[in-house]
């Protein structure tokens, strides 16, 4: 049997130990237990309503039951960026660490829910952020192995722009939840070749791709989603063309890739002079479409690993209401070679935060040293 079938089984076992222990109610139990059964190892968005009717009918039964408080927290996190749903979740996970100050799962979620609520805000300010630390902390001294809360943690020292302690958190829970590797990796990558770190970027490539044949073999088709366009941002920085368009015809032609990574693919090809006919026609059908802010970030990100200079020229057009804005853009010019661009770049920004600061330090320690 494969290790991540085996570590859906062991964590299946357990969440429902824990159900049967947290309430008296059967009404509760049975309820919780239906919502285990319809999302199988983890939710996705589909299953938002259906888990939410059953979460509810938990929770009329027993008020109190805080595994389903927790669930219901999870669920409201699917639609954190619009409406309310981060008030929602937060809601609930506040209520559950309030009747269980000890429960590890729950703490566990609350820190994923501010860790969430500081990275889509943009311009958190300090006590948001260190907020989340805390609670992150909290969660880890009840539960040192949970491998969520060191990605959590990862997510808010790659915020604060402390790419080294996210990365040894990235790793931390690589090495706690193996069969959770996949998507880890692929952050390690990103964070190692905008720190320049080529080597580190070119071996967790290496190991993703790894991880991916081995569960192709166990079944799961869409393992190591967004490897080849990761591997072939590598072997651009490491300047291994050849190999990097081969990747990049792999990105196009993977089933599960996404019009903004086919638009990061095309864009590679193109400007390595190997893209196939009707790339520049698709490329402008696809970026007509990048309307809103959040598929900007998404472009630009897919952008950074094959055509910085284009990355930089996307994130132009998104509003500055933090650094954040200036510190990306300041990262894909130099990634791009225009050290004096992205330096009046950053110039431009006016810390007014701890974690504004960090980040123009940051970004002014890559730039050459203006002579």
């Amino acid at each position: 049997m494969p290790t991540a079938t085996v570590s859906v089984l062991a964590t299946d076992a357990a969440r429902r130990r824990r159900a049967d222990a947290l309430s008296r109610d059967p009404v509760a139990r049975a309820r919780l237990g239906a919502y285990y059964d319809l999302i199988g190892p983890r939710p996705t968005a589909d299953d938002h309503d259906p888990g939410m009717r059953l979460l509810d009918e938990a929770l009329v039964a027993d008020p109190a039951y805080v595994p389903a408080l927790v669930e219901r927290g999870h669920l409201h996190l699917f639609r954190a960026r619009g409406g309310d749903g981060l008030v929602l979740a937060l809601a609930d996970l506040d209520r559950a660490v309030t009747l269980a100050p000890t429960d590890a799962p729950a703490h566990a979620m609350r820190c994923r829910a501010l860790q969430i609520g500081v990275v889509i805000a943009d311009d958190a300010g300090d006590d948001e952020v260190a907020r989340a630390i805390a609670e992150c902390d909290t969660a880890l001294t009840l539960d040192p192995r949970s491998s969520a809360v060191h990605e959590s943690l990862a997510r808010l020292h790659d915020f604060g722009c402390d790419d080294e302690r996210a990365i040894d958190a990235l790793e931390r829970a690589i090495a706690l939840d193996p069969p959770r590797a996949g998507g880890l990796l692929g952050h390690v990558a990103f964070l190692a070749l905008q720190d320049d770190r080529v080597a580190v970027a070119d071996a967790a490539t290496l190991r993703l791709a790894d991880f991916a044949d081995g569960e192709r073999l166990g079944g799961r088709v869409d393992a190591g989603a967004g490897l080849h366009l990761l591997r072939a941002g590598v072997l651009l920085r490491m300047r291994r063309t050849d190999e990097a368009r081969a990747e990049l015809q792999k990105e196009i032609g993977d089933a599960t890739a996404d019009r903004w990574r086919e638009a990061a693919a095309l864009r590679g090809l193109l400007s390595t002079a190997g893209a196939p006919p009707g790339a520049e026609a698709r490329l402008q059908q696809i970026e007509g479409d990048a309307a809103d802010p959040d598929a900007i970030w998404r472009l630009a990100n897919g952008y950074l690993l094959t055509d910085p200079g284009a990355a930089a020229a996307w994130l132009g057009r998104l509003p500055r209401r933090s650094c954040r804005v200036d510190v990306a853009r300041a990262i894909a010019l130099h990634a791009a070679g225009d050290d004096a661009e992205a330096r009046r770049v950053i110039e431009g920004c006016r810390p007014r935060r701890s974690w504004e600061r960090a980040c123009s330090s940051w970004v002014r320690s890559r730039l050459a040293v203006d002579r």
